[in-house]
């Protein structure tokens, strides 16, 4: 028996909180539970937590799987590659993860800074994951050319800069190809996916994924959405709309006499952004912990010790 879940367009919590739904009914049943992926990704946070809790699953022991229907590109890639066991439909595809961020200007690449603790991320990750971290890093640095050469009759992939050391040193060996130039990102085909060994095998249904993990005619059922998980969806995306109305109200509160409307409201939009994050699982008790003493705190310097005093953190 195998329970599928379906990651569909940009990861957002309603994704986390299904993928934990579906692993509890994948405990209780000794199921298999089978990821289909068509995402063009999503923020990098939640990616590294998601990735993460596939990871952790697997290594419980739990049999996770990951089929890539269309696409899993950017973010979706590494959360793919955590799973136990990959396949890919021959017309899908994976890759183009470079970090973005989004600035007054539009669009951008993030910076270096961030985007360098971002490339050792993604190589450590693939090679844990036995995928292969030159490759990896060509999926998310344009600047990283692959190419594949022979050297003893075997072949191997190099990047640009140890093919261009080579040359300097008059030791270049015999090129075969160039797997990707330093001015595009890899992204590839479920074949070469397979050649390049990112996916284990081909399959273009959850029937033949079950065929080829030994399940061949196992029945298996679709988790959707539940009406609490798209709504805990909602609240994420809402998230940075509670974050503004609670401080907005919480100044109000500030610049009236006594405790009215604008600190419950206040306090309820406070609520409500950290109860999302709380079950979505990017906020834990001690950050609610300390959110609510800086609350208090604040009360205090409000109301029993007028002026600015210590009571501010």
């Amino acid at each position: 028996y195998a329970y599928v879940i379906r990651i569909e367009g940009s990861l957002n919590a309603g994704h986390q909180a299904l993928f934990q739904r579906a692993v509890r009914r994948a405990r209780a049943d000794g199921a298999v539970l089978v990821m289909a992926f068509d995402t063009p990704g999503g923020e990098l946070t939640r990616m590294r937590q998601f990735a993460a809790a596939v990871d952790a699953e697997v290594d419980a022991g739990l049999p996770i799987v990951g089929f890539v229907d269309d696409q899993a590109l950017s973010a979706g890639t590494w959360i793919a590659i955590a799973t136990r066991s990959l396949y890919m439909r021959t017309r899908a595809t994976m890759g183009a993860a470079t970090a973005i961020q989004i600035t007054p200007r539009g669009v951008e690449p993030a910076a270096e800074k961030f985007a360098s603790a971002y490339r050792a991320w993604v190589r450590a990750w693939a090679d844990e994951h036995g995928r292969d971290p030159l490759l990896s890093q060509a999926m998310i640095d344009m600047d990283t050319a692959v190419i594949r050469v022979r050297v003893d009759g075997v072949e191997e992939l190099i990047s640009g800069q140890e093919w261009d050391d080579l040359n300097a040193r008059g030791e270049a060996p015999e090129r075969i190809a160039t797997v990707v130039p330093d001015t595009e990102l890899l992204t590839v085909t479920g074949a070469e996916a397979i050649e390049y060994g990112f996916a284990d095998a081909l399959a273009e249904t959850v029937d033949d994924v079950l065929a080829k993990e030994g399940l061949a005619g196992a029945t298996w059922e679709e988790l959707e959405f539940s009406r609490s998980e798209e709504w805990l969806s909602k609240l994420w995306d809402m998230r940075l709309l509670f974050l503004f109305l609670g401080l907005f109200f919480g100044y109000v509160e500030m610049k009236v006499p006594g405790f009215g409307v604008p600190g419950i409201l206040s306090l309820a939009a406070f609520t409500v952004m950290f109860a999302g994050q709380y079950l979505v699982g990017v906020a834990d008790v001690p950050h609610i912990v300390l959110a609510a003493l800086g609350v208090i705190l604040v009360a205090v310097e409000l109301f029993l010790v007028p002026g600015i005093g210590r009571a501010h953190v």
